[in-house]
């Protein structure tokens, strides 16, 4: 037991620092402590970039449903009967007659003209 006591008083004391087999594998020692920052400095970006792709991926989730509730709004207000409904509200009536196609040459003149 007194052995215990005696290396924890020595690390406490830092005498350990002052052994020659400190000397001796210091240089490793300082290795592994570098390594060890290293780790714990990449697992923190790693958590990082985690917590930013979760928030990413819950963005797009929302954006999607966006979306599609747009699109199908879009389809249901584009239907015949939708858009004769806002037309004639407005006041424009469906035409009678075909429409008629006017070609015209790269000067500007038409080329055929039906009436």
């Amino acid at each position: 037991m007194k052995a215990r006591n005696l290396k924890i008083s020595e690390i406490i004391k830092g005498s350990f620092l002052a052994d020659s087999r400190w000397n001796r594998h210091r240089f490793f020692v300082l290795w592994l402590a570098f390594l060890a920052l290293i780790s714990i400095y990449s697992g923190h970006m790693i958590e990082k970039k985690v917590l930013a792709l979760a928030a990413l991926q819950s963005t797009v989730k929302d954006l999607n449903s966006e979306f599609t509730e747009t699109r199908s709004k879009l389809m249901k207000l584009s239907m015949r009967s939708k858009v004769k409904q806002r037309a004639e509200a407005i006041g424009l009536v469906e035409s009678t007659e075909p429409p008629v196609m006017i070609v015209a040459d790269k000067n500007g003149k038409i080329l055929n003209n039906p009436k």
